[in-house]
C-alpha cells in the first residue's frame, strides 16, 4: 500500500475519532502507544529519584521535564500543525528522546556494585579462558576496525530503521517501531540505580580484557567511539545493554514488514552486539540478557 493511501487511512481515523469525541477540545487525538511510554519513563525516574532518594534530584528532574514537555507538545502540535506536519514529528519525535532518557537514567547513578560488577568480569573471564584460541583472530587489527565500525553504527540504525519503514510502500505506523523499540531500551535504562556497575573499558586489567581487546589499537573507529563516549556518555554501564537492546529491536521490526532489508539490519545489530563484548564496552552478560529481553518483548507486543 503506498504512502498516499497511508496519509488518507490516517485521515480518515482522525475523522472518525473526531465524529466519536475521542479528541480534545484543542483538536489533539489521544496519546499515542509511544508517548504513554515515554511519559511513564521519564515519570518513573523522577519518582525512582525523589522516593527511592537515589542519584542526582536537579539532573532527572531537568531531564524528566524536558522529555514530559517535549513529548506533550508533539501531542498538542495536532492543534497548531497541518494533520501530515503533526503526524510526522510525532513518528520522530522518540528519535531525540532516547537519547534524553539515557541522560535522565544517568542522574540516577552514583557508584557502581562492586559485587555485581566484579561477577559480571568473572563470567568475561571464564569464557576468555575457554575460548583463548581465539585470542589472535579477534585482535586482529581488521577485526578491531570492523567491530568499532559496527559500534559506531548503533547510533544511526534505529532512525535508519524507521526511515526504512515511514519512507516506503508500506502501511506500517511508526508506533509498531516504537512499540518494541523504546520497551526493550527503557527497561535497560531503568535497571540503572538498581545495577549500577562500571563498563569494562573503565574496568580494565583482567585476563577477559586483555583477550577481547588486546592493547586495543586505536584505530579510527576506536577514537571515534571514545570521543563519543567521553563527551555524551554518562560515565555507567546500562545493564542489559542498552545499544544491543535499541538496535536488535529495531533490527527485528525492520525483519517483520521487510524481510531482506531486515536480514541485513540484523546483520548489523548482531555485529554491534558482538562488538561491545569484544571491544570492552559492555560484558557478555549485558548483550546476551539484552538480546533475550528483546525477544520477550518483540514475542509480547507482536
Amino acid at each position: 500500500m503506498g504512502r498516499k493511501s497511508c496519509l488518507e487511512k490516517r485521515h480518515a481515523l482522525w475523522n472518525t475519532a473526531s465524529r466519536l469525541g475521542l479528541q480534545e477540545s484543542m483538536g489533539n487525538p489521544l496519546l499515542r502507544p509511544a508517548e504513554w511510554i515515554n511519559l511513564v519513563f521519564f515519570l518513573s525516574i523522577i519518582g525512582i529519584v525523589v522516593v527511592l532518594h537515589r542519584g542526582r534530584v536537579r539532573g532527572a528532574l531537568a531531564f524528566g521535564a524536558a522529555g514530559v514537555f517535549a513529548t506533550l507538545g508533539g501531542t498538542f502540535s495536532a492543534a497548531l500543525l497541518p494533520y501530515d506536519w503533526s503526524a510526522m514529528l510525532r513518528d520522530w519525535l522518540p528519535v531525540p528522546l532516547v537519547p534524553l532518557a539515557y541522560q535522565q537514567a544517568g542522574s540516577l547513578y552514583t557508584r557502581p556494585n562492586l559485587k555485581l560488577q566484579n561477577r559480571l568480569q568473572r563470567i568475561d573471564d571464564f569464557f576468555a579462558r575457554r575460548f583463548r584460541a581465539l585470542a589472535p583472530v579477534v585482535r586482529s587489527l581488521h577485526v578491531t576496525r570492523y567491530l568499532e565500525g559496527a559500534y559506531l553504527l548503533a547510533y544511526p540504525l534505529v532512525p535508519l530503521g524507521l526511515a526504512s519503514l515511514c519512507f516506503s510502500d508500506l502501511d506500517v505506523p511508526a508506533d509498531d517501531f516504537w512499540s518494541v523499540v523504546l520497551p526493550s531500551t527503557y527497561l535497560c535504562y531503568v535497571m540503572l540505580p538498581f545495577a549500577p556497575t562500571l563498563p569494562p573499558r573503565l574496568n580494565g586489567g583482567s585476563g577477559s580484557d586483555l583477550f577481547f581487546a588486546g592493547p586495543r589499537a586505536r584505530t579510527e573507529g576506536r577514537r571515534m567511539n571514545v570521543w563519543i563516549l567521553d563527551r555524551l556518555g554518562i560515565g555507567a554501564n546500562t545493564f542489559p545493554s542498552g545499544h544491543v537492546a535499541a538496535t536488535t529491536a529495531a533490527s527485528l521490526v525492520v525483519l517483520e514488514h521487510r524481510p531482506i532489508l531486515g536480514a541485513v539490519f540484523l546483520w548489523v545489530s548482531a555485529s554491534i552486539a558482538v562488538s561491545v563484548v569484544i571491544r570492552r564496552y559492555h560484558y557478555l552478560t549485558d548483550a546476551v540478557l539484552a538480546v533475550a529481553m528483546v525477544l520477550v518483548v518483540w514475542w509480547a507486543v507482536g
